[in-house]
């Protein structure tokens, strides 16, 4: 169970704060505006040969506000445009706290 409330939560992720406003478009629906955490984050790996680097992409939003999306959670597939920046979700991820971090990859 969740320590913070649902109004904690959209403080955390609200652009007036922490968060970006992103455009959420599944299928060819209607893009829905979703407040949320963008991060990207330098990733390395070690290998027994070197490293290997990279960047992860994520956005963390409020599960409750993926409601109003056509099938209503995030799915594999659906598009994130962040900062005129589009991406795609590889995979969502629900914490069971209310919130969903959603795995990004650029879209080409």
């Amino acid at each position: 169970m969740a320590v913070e409330s649902a109004a904690d939560r959209a403080i955390f992720v609200s652009p007036d704060d922490f968060g970006v406003t992103a455009s959420y478009t599944q299928n060819e629906g209607t893009p829905v505006p979703i407040n949320g955490i963008f991060d990207r984050s330098f990733l390395a790996i070690e290998t027994g040969d070197g490293s290997v680097t990279g960047v992860s992409v994520t956005f963390t939003c409020r599960t409750d506000d993926l409601t109003p999306l056509l099938y209503g959670r995030a799915r594999q597939g659906d598009r994130v445009t962040v900062d005129g920046e589009n991406w795609t979700v590889v995979e969502p991820q629900s914490d069971g706290t209310g919130m969903v971090v959603l795995i990004l990859q650029k879209e080409a």
